[in-house]
């Protein structure tokens, strides 16, 4: 009971020095990148590679608090010496990783890819990419394929840790209670991190304080809780035990899974019980041969080298890459590292004499070079809007592509303005309300409709990436959605709003991929149990692979290459035949192209494209389409009002 009470009462749990060189740890990094290089590669079994990232900040918890501890005790700490050590081990093969990326991104990258990229090194360099990152990461970020250093988010959130954690760990010393308070600073964190999963999962993915708990973790291993030492057998249970908490979170886990919050205890404790009894005489074999060690060495330029090959390898290659293809870009990957850790990583991280003598004032001198280069290059590409120059083939530029997604919002701002901005998503009244609903697409729905039939009230209710919903369905809406919150509480009100409003129309406009027409039947099911109002439904037109501004960049033509295609007017067939009695279907792919095909689609309208991301249609493009539907007379109980409705453009379409 005396040793139960002291452990709860958590008093002088005092810090055990791990001394000397643990190569089970090495081997561990192996499991972690390549968990995380063979996630990103698209390997099937992986998908829950991804917390890889998540070892790696447990591994970094306990070898930086072990550190900090030895020093302590043997009264060697200083400040200089520690920043001046993660200098050494992070800062040249980070800094000499992003500077040749950046020279392959100027050569290949068009005009506004570069001017984002330029943005990303800086984040990077000065280690607040992770926040850089989270900032874009909303409905509209662009592909993650075309950002090259997405993967140092997770250096950046280490490095934050490391500017923080000496401090603390100083005043948890000196407070003689450490394991009391990083106790309570990784409890805090979890619950942060698993209530923000809930409500925005990007800000406790991306966000160092909603990590902190893993670095804790780590920690905490640092401590020794009893004089008892645990016989060989229950080492063995441990650790084996801590390698089926791993595998089941890289086999199972999927990017549906809510992370990080509570699910990544699984591979964090996993990873700690490895750490801890990893070494065990009967098992130390797994982790600490040659080869696993060996990986392991080189994990960190193996991680910094992995993601920009597969990026610019499916930079020119969207349509995905096969077997042979990811066997070839490992091998590479290896090769890369190697170079790196050799020339790059091991001398400076042991001070080594190669080509040069590299010591404290040589390091320095390194660092700040390339950090000049890299911002003076960065300055560079913004001032000259991406060197547009560079290539011979069209260019769309940011802002004209900013300008083109800010024109699919000119009418409803119109309609806002005439309405008064707090009214604009409410109906008139008196028999001419038209009531748009979807995700972002229900723009596109709005701008079409709007255009050919001028003369009816138009209110819309959309959300990015929240198509209506109902019942079952919203097990859609998984818990990494940015807008699951907001999506359900609008679905509910767009019903009560349907069942409460006398609507002659109800247009539904939606991206159709994981929302497929048998959802779409459960949302028309609830709306005829309460309203007579005629249904339309817009179908899929085009969804790329990449941007089209980027596709035009690149000199690209979708016709002739169709493997730039994710899909052409997805589910018209089922939605067409679906739609006796209960809706009209409008396809756009007809609107659009004769005959429905790709290669007689029209594309541009005087010089402006069909779409500047993916997916989502410019003003000019729905213009067109209202014109031709119109003519189709499809919609025939509306009344097209005046014949030169609101200036409605006529357009012939270019390739």
């Amino acid at each position: 009971m005396k040793e139960l009470f002291r452990v709860l009462y958590l008093k002088n749990i005092r810090p055990q020095v791990f001394k000397g060189y643990l190569p089970h740890i090495d081997g561990l990094r192996s499991i972690a990148v390549l968990s995380v290089i063979l996630f990103h590669l698209d390997i099937n079994l992986f998908e829950g590679g991804f917390v890889g990232v998540d070892m790696f900040f447990v591994i970094s918890g306990f070898l930086i608090s072990s550190h900090l501890f030895e020093q302590l005790e043997s009264g060697k700490f200083s400040l200089r010496g520690f920043y001046l050590r993660r200098i050494r081990r992070l800062f040249p093969a980070l800094v000499t990783t992003i500077l040749i990326t950046y020279l392959i991104a100027f050569f290949i990258f068009p005009a506004a890819n570069l001017e984002r990229f330029s943005l990303s090194v800086l984040s990077s360099t000065f280690s607040y990419a992770n926040i850089g990152f989270w900032v874009e990461s909303g409905y509209f970020d662009s592909d993650a394929l075309l950002k090259p250093l997405l993967h140092t988010w997770s250096l950046s959130v280490e490095e934050q840790f490391y500017l923080i954690w000496p401090t603390l760990i100083v005043i948890f010393w000196r407070l003689r209670n450490p394991f009391l308070l990083i106790l309570i600073i990784g409890i805090v964190s979890l619950l942060f991190s698993e209530w923000y999963v809930q409500k925005d999962a990007s800000v406790a993915f991306f966000l160092t304080p909603f990590r902190i708990y893993e670095f804790c973790i780590g920690a905490i291993l640092v401590f020794k809780f009893s004089n008892t030492e645990l016989n060989e057998a229950l080492k063995v249970a441990f650790a084996l035990f801590g390698y089926v908490l791993i595998s089941i979170s890289i086999f199972t886990f999927s990017e549906a899974t809510p992370f990080p919050g509570f699910f990544a205890l699984i591979p964090c404790i996993g990873t700690a019980l490895i750490i801890r009894f990893g070494n065990a005489p009967r098992l130390a074999f797994l982790l600490s041969n040659l080869l696993v060690v060996g990986v392991g060495r080189v994990s960190y330029s193996l991680y910094l080298v992995h993601w920009p090959l597969i990026v610019f390898y499916l930079y020119y290659r969207p349509v995905g890459i096969d077997r042979i293809e990811k066997l070839a870009l490992l091998a590479i990957t290896f090769v890369l590292a190697i170079i790196l850790y050799t020339f790059i990583e091991k001398p400076f991280r042991k001070m080594e004499k190669k080509v040069f003598q590299i010591n404290s004032r040589n390091l320095v001198f390194f660092c700040t070079t390339v950090v000049v280069m890299l911002v003076s290059l960065s300055v560079l590409v913004q001032k000259n809007n991406g060197f547009s120059g560079r290539f011979n083939y069209p260019q769309i530029s940011k802002e004209q592509t900013k300008k083109g997604m800010d024109d699919r919002t000119k009418y409803l701002g119109k309609i806002c303005g005439e309405r008064g901005w707090d009214q604009c998503d409410k109906p008139i009244g008196g028999g001419k309300d038209i009531l748009v609903i979807g995700d972002s697409h229900a723009l596109d729905g709005l701008n079409i409709m709007a255009q050919a039939y001028p003369d009816y009230d138009y209110t819309l209710k959309e959300l990015g990436g929240c198509p209506p919903l109902v019942d079952n369905d919203y097990i859609l809406l998984h818990s990494k959605h940015p807008n699951r919150e907001k999506c359900l509480v609008l679905n509910k009100t767009r019903f009560e709003d349907i069942s409460s409003k006398e609507y002659k129309v109800i247009v539904i406009s939606v991206l159709f991929g994981w929302y497929k027409p048998e959802h779409l039947m459960h949302a028309i099911d609830r709306i005829r149990n309460s309203s007579t109002a005629e249904i339309v439904v817009f179908g899929n037109y085009l969804e790329l692979k990449k941007d089209f501004s980027l596709i035009v960049s690149l000199g690209r033509n979708i016709k002739q290459n169709k493997g730039l295609v994710t899909s052409f007017g997805l589910y018209d067939k089922e939605l067409d035949e679906s739609a006796i009695g209960k809706y009209i279907f409008v396809s756009k792919k007809q609107l659009f192209c004769n005959n429905g095909e790709l290669k007689n689609c029209a594309l541009w309208f005087d010089g402006v494209p069909f779409a500047y991301d993916a997916h989502h249609l410019s003003f000019e493009a729905t213009t067109f389409a209202a014109a031709r539907l119109k003519e189709s007379m499809q919609l025939m109980f509306l009344k097209a009002g005046a014949e030169n409705q609101r200036s409605l453009l006529v357009i012939t379409p270019e390739g």
